[in-house]
């Protein structure tokens, strides 16, 4: 390029049109290669989720022989179990449970001390969190069970607890199962029977789970 000429274009232009010439010389494609490959990097946004099974109704059958060991002052510990029914949601689970109780001192019993009942398999859970954990809560809602046409007659709940994971309470925090896990858990009713003075069929506790991330 003669002075003449340099002189008149800017020396900026000059600056431009090298870059453009390297950008094209570097996105050009290999026309000349028989085959060609490539990497580029994927992610995937996967979400917390919390899935929890249940019954609608669970039907506790307490058996006379465990209740009368009890009161007598005999060892009885028990649970009640049912076959884990993979996947189930809704329906009735009806259950014979025993005292979940240790009494080894073969003196008689106090009836008026509450008594835990276990119903194992109660619930189930499939969870996966950010913090790897899952909260799982129990509460009472309605803690009394009236015996209808009874006359006052009912059994009242004190306290309840969730289990599983060795963990138990009114409120654990259980590892995250994962897309294909489940983690079975049971429930614990501390009922106060003092004022079950008639046999028969108590109904109206109800009884709400709640798992939740953290």
């Amino acid at each position: 390029m003669s002075r003449e000429i340099q002189q008149r274009v800017p020396a900026w232009l000059i600056a431009v049109a090298v870059c453009l010439a390297l950008v094209a010389s570097a996105v050009a494609p290999a026309t000349n290669a028989s085959a060609q490959s490539l990497l580029f990097d994927v992610g995937v946004d996967f979400p917390e989720f919390v899935v929890l099974w249940y019954w609608d109704q669970i039907n506790i059958d307490i058996s006379s022989t465990e209740l009368t060991n009890y009161l007598f002052g005999q060892t009885s510990i028990d649970a009640g179990t049912q076959t884990r029914a993979a996947g189930f949601v809704g329906g009735n689970l009806q259950v014979d449970v025993g005292i979940d109780t240790v009494v080894d001192d073969g003196v008689l019993n106090d009836p008026c001390e509450p008594l835990w009942l276990g119903v194992t398999n109660a619930w189930a859970l499939r969870s996966v969190s950010a913090s790897g954990d899952t909260q799982v809560s129990i509460k009472v809602k309605e803690k009394r069970a009236n015996l209808p046409g009874g006359g006052g007659n009912r059994i009242e709940v004190n306290d309840a607890q969730v289990a599983a994971a060795s963990s138990v309470g009114s409120t654990i925090v259980v590892p995250s199962t994962g897309s294909t896990g489940l983690l079975w858990g049971t429930i614990f009713l501390q009922i106060d029977i003092q004022k079950a003075l008639r046999a028969g069929q108590y109904s109206g506790i109800v009884v709400e789970i709640t798992a939740e991330n953290i």
